[in-house]
């Protein structure tokens, strides 16, 4: 992972080989790719490395950790190991029952479930069948599937279905190992997907989970990073960045058994984790940057004006210690304390590039729409910088003015049909597509540099009500002699920037999980505030995303065209209903 981000850099996607540099009279420092860097530090636990072809500085990251965040996401799609003898002291164990001379068939049980007897140690066992064997009152699953992905409460739904609190999360829990069953039996097929082109929105979305303890009023605040194709709605990933696996307990105190905290972070065994011992110098880096953000106030009204909020974007980067790292601690938070791990975010980003270089390996060019954060551009140009370099990659940041009233966005559309009318009556032979062109290429044209990198930010000149004040940026433009890309062909890149698909689920999610809608405030001391139905336990959060996500892209007929995102995408022929999910047997 720790190479030079800068696509036009030739150390871009050369990892770094450190050899120690010295200056001497008629010497120049190294300029071969890959050892042309230098080590360096931006604070008492962050090594960086700095490209000596380009003078970009760097974080460094535990290639490790990155592994272990992507093999997180990726774990639902391994298959099922196969059955062999449950004795754990037969030399069975670990043989499959289609092993020649292992076994031999045992009838059947009362449900008609194959049963097998291992020859070595006598043992019978059953193997396979149905998918709800273990589960009771099973007429309830789909009631309690469609309330939960239709808004409803998780208490009403217990009051609804009479069920108690204990059996209803045990409910939850299957449907939730029951949607990455079926979700991982056709995603499976994503990486030999054969598709020309993909149109990718990748943007976070925040979620808070209750205290539980009037002791400790402190909310835990988790982010999950999703990718949408704009074009058919699929939702390839929706990462949380909590690891339910992880006990907090047996990690700290092996954490300080082997004294991870004195390492700097990319050099950590726990590179990835949150420990509570890190937790104090992530207040004094949140304070730091209330602090910028007061002072910058202080001189004046803060504008809402898009270059202005992009321009603050790049300062915050700019000022952190990591630049990658943008998620802020302060005092009414905490991080879990039982079972489960809250991750660092860059990780899970970069886990979750990592995840989607996997699952859409048979692509043959992909475009990806980043919400603008640093932290995003890195971890994709990590994961795909051989494919940026070869042009089967291009991203682009895009930044949209959310924050208008409806009058506003009404008077910006309307003034852009007017000078689509405009442009449409001086070319009249063209037709409205072309048009659209022409447009895009002037802004283009017009593009302003902002920030200390000077990035090209270009406006959209054709913005809607629900994207109303939109700005693109070029992030993989290798500025070579030859331009990559005609000016057409941008003009074409540019117009379909958005982060139409993933901001629409993202709205989705909010408008159909109760538990995860926007924080509904009630009466508290201070910031620390109790929120509504959100939930208790952070682990719920991620279940709830990968069940919704499951009918979101197989179950859910949207558009004019009465076809679910899967649909579309071509991975599947056919709606599926919750019954399909819920007898669903790998």
């Amino acid at each position: 992972m720790n190479f030079c981000k800068n696509p036009a850099c030739a150390n871009f996607g050369v990892p770094a080989n450190i050899v120690k540099h010295t200056r001497r009279k008629g010497t120049e420092l190294a300029t071969t790719p890959g050892t042309a860097y230098s080590l360096v530090g931006v604070g008492k636990n962050r090594p960086a490395l700095k490209c000596l072809l380009c003078e970009e500085t760097f974080s460094l990251k535990s290639n490790l950790a990155v592994v272990e965040e992507y093999r997180r996401f990726a774990r639902y799609l391994l298959p099922s190991e196969p059955a062999s003898c449950p004795n754990a002291e037969c030399a069975n164990h670990a043989v499959p029952v289609s092993t020649a001379n292992a076994y031999y068939r045992f009838g059947v049980t009362n449900a008609g479930t194959p049963r097998y007897r291992c020859k070595h140690c006598k043992r019978t066992f059953a193997v396979g069948g149905r998918a709800t064997k273990k589960q009771r009152i099973t007429h309830l699953n789909k009631t309690i599937l469609l309330a939960l992905t239709n808004k409803m409460p998780i208490r009403r739904i217990a009051k609804v279905t009479g069920l108690n609190a204990v059996t209803l999360y045990g409910k939850i829990d299957f449907l939730h190992r029951q949607c990455m069953a079926f979700a991982a039996a056709r995603e499976r097929e994503l990486p030999t997907l054969a598709r020309s082109r993909l149109y990718i929105s990748v943007d976070r979305q925040d979620y808070m989970v209750n205290w539980s303890r009037d002791n400790d009023r402190r909310n835990i605040i988790l982010r999950a990073v999703g990718s949408a194709d704009n074009t058919t709605g699929y939702v390839f990933g929706m990462h949380l960045n909590f690891d339910p696996e992880r006990d907090p307990v047996t990690i700290e105190q092996d954490a300080a058994d082997v004294a991870d905290q004195t390492l700097p972070y990319p050099h950590r065994k726990y590179a990835r984790l949150w420990l509570a011992s890190d937790y104090e110098e992530a207040l004094q880096d949140a304070a730091k940057e209330r602090s910028r953000k007061a002072a910058k106030a202080a001189k004046g009204p803060v504008s809402n004006a898009l270059p202005d909020l992009i321009g603050d974007a790049y300062e915050a980067a700019g000022a952190r210690e990591d630049s990658e790292v943008s998620e802020l601690k302060d005092e009414d938070q905490k991080l879990p304390e039982k079972a489960g791990m809250q991750v660092r975010e860059e990780y899970s980003l970069y886990g979750h590039f990592q995840f989607l270089k996997q699952q859409l390996a048979g692509v043959e060019k992909l475009r990806f729409f980043l919400d603008q954060d640093s932290g995003i551009r890195a971890a994709c140009f990590a994961a795909f910088a051989e494919d940026i370099q070869q042009k089967r990659v291009d991203a682009f940041f895009v930044r949209i003015a959310k924050e208008m009233t409806v009058d506003k966005k009404r008077a910006l559309v309307n003034r852009s049909l007017s000078e689509f009318k405009k442009t449409k009556a001086a070319n009249d032979k063209l037709s409205d597509a072309a048009i659209e062109v022409l447009l895009m290429r002037e802004a283009i044209a017009q593009a302003q540099a902002i920030g200390k990198w000077e990035d090209r930010w270009a406006s959209h000149p054709l913005p809607t009500m629900l994207e109303p004040a939109k700005a693109m940026c070029w992030l993989t433009d290798l500025r070579r002699e030859k331009p990559d890309y005609e000016e057409e062909h941008q003009a074409r890149l540019f117009l379909k920037a958005s982060l139409s698909a993933i901001d629409n689920f993202f709205q989705r999610i909010r408008r159909s999980i109760n538990p995860l809608e926007r924080p509904l405030l009630t009466a508290s001391k201070g910031r620390r505030t109790w929120y509504g139905y959100n939930p208790y336990n952070p682990a719920m959060v991620g279940k709830l995303l990968d069940i919704y996500r499951v009918m979101h892209n197989f179950v859910e007929v949207t558009g004019k065209d009465k076809k679910t995102p899967a649909m579309r995408l071509g991975l599947v022929s056919k709606a599926y209903e919750p019954e399909d999910i819920l007898y669903f047997e790998a």
